[in-house]
């Protein structure tokens, strides 16, 4: 689709990204949420880089909790860090098949939640904390594919989890 204008990882390098970030700084405080758009295939693999620009820029003034913005100051109820791991049956794979799709938003979420975890954006009580398996399992109801490769993440990371009962 050549009318799409947001951030595109087909398309723009992550030097690109970040040289503009730094150039216009303002737009990580103005529009986080058009930055952080997890369900969007294209601009997924940038989310790590506007969370750790955004605590270079606005750190004083982001809740000191809220990672960049990623969990907005709550690990309770939907943010970055629960969008990541659901499973999403949105329109956005329009140019892929629905296999290709899922297979690439799929790759794509595993290493945008990677990433986090090296940056320190995302912690192994976080899956607990912010219930991140039940949240998958819940997703897949609206969803045609299970998540397999970020199951196996947090799980992997955190085995003991799948004991705990959920509290939902």
């Amino acid at each position: 689709n050549n009318n799409y204008r947001g951030l595109d990882s087909d398309r723009d390098t992550y030097t690109e990204v970040r040289n503009i970030l730094r150039l216009y700084p303002e737009v990580l405080r103005a529009r986080p949420m058009l930055l952080f758009r997890c369900h969007n295939i294209r601009s997924l693999l940038f989310v790590p880089l506007v969370a750790k620009l955004r605590m270079e820029f606005y750190k004083d003034d982001l809740h000191p909790t809220s990672r960049g913005g990623l969990i907005a100051g709550r690990t309770k109820g939907p943010n970055v860090i629960t969008n990541l791991v659901a499973a999403h049956s949105s329109n956005v794979g329009v140019g892929y098949g629905n296999a290709e799709f899922q297979q690439l938003h799929e790759e794509r979420c595993l290493a945008v939640l990677t990433k986090l975890r090296e940056l320190g954006f995302l912690k192994k009580e976080d899956i607990r904390e912010m219930d991140l398996l039940n949240v998958m399992i819940r997703s897949v109801n609206t969803c045609d594919y299970f998540p397999l490769k970020r199951f196996h993440f947090l799980c992997d990371w955190d085995p003991d989890a799948l004991l705990e009962p959920s509290e939902a």
